[in-house]
């Protein structure tokens, strides 16, 4: 079971995050993995300029969050849940309606893909995010995801997002 840390060991690594390592392919050696290694899996995720700056800050939030997992390792789960409700949030800033949004996740990237503003290969990868946020909002049970489970989840979240909103460089060469 889960416990809130003690104050003095907040600061301290969660055993589960210090399982990992990292390995130097010139010497064969391993590494534990340190917070500085987590923090890089998320730092260049980075979304472009064009997308809306309050989405841009929600990224940075979970990003941080993810970092934070070192020391607390049920935070690499929520920065993945957070990672999905930036792109729902995303979706609803590309398409925004006048009146009360009602819209769920689904019906958002139905119409993404309608107006092409996802190809069918990201639709399907934002299907099974949705899939993936869905079972965090309504849980079953609890469960816990791998870092790299978690930050898989946040770079496909961020292509998707920079997908709704091309750099002007790539849209000046199409």
């Amino acid at each position: 079971m889960e416990q809130m840390k003690e104050l003095g060991e907040i600061t301290s690594p969660d055993c589960r995050s210090t399982v990992f390592v990292k390995l130097d392919t010139r010497t064969g050696t391993a590494e534990p993995m340190i917070v500085q290694d987590y923090y890089r899996h998320v730092a260049d995720i980075r979304l472009n300029e064009e997308v809306p700056e309050e989405v841009r800050s929600y990224m940075e939030a979970v990003k941080s969050l993810f970092a934070y997992g070192y020391f607390y390792y049920p935070f690499f789960t929520l920065a993945a849940l957070l990672g999905t409700t930036a792109l729902e949030m995303a979706l609803r800033a590309k398409l925004p309606v006048a009146r009360d949004d009602r819209r769920g996740m689904g019906a958002l990237l139905k119409q993404a893909t309608q107006q092409n503003l996802l190809g069918n290969a990201e639709a399907t990868l934002a299907a099974s995010l949705k899939h993936l946020r869905n079972t965090f909002a309504h849980p079953t049970g609890h469960w816990i995801m791998a870092p790299g489970q978690a930050s898989g989840v946040l770079i496909a979240a961020g292509e998707m997002i920079n997908r709704l909103w091309p750099p002007k460089v790539q849209k000046e060469q199409q």
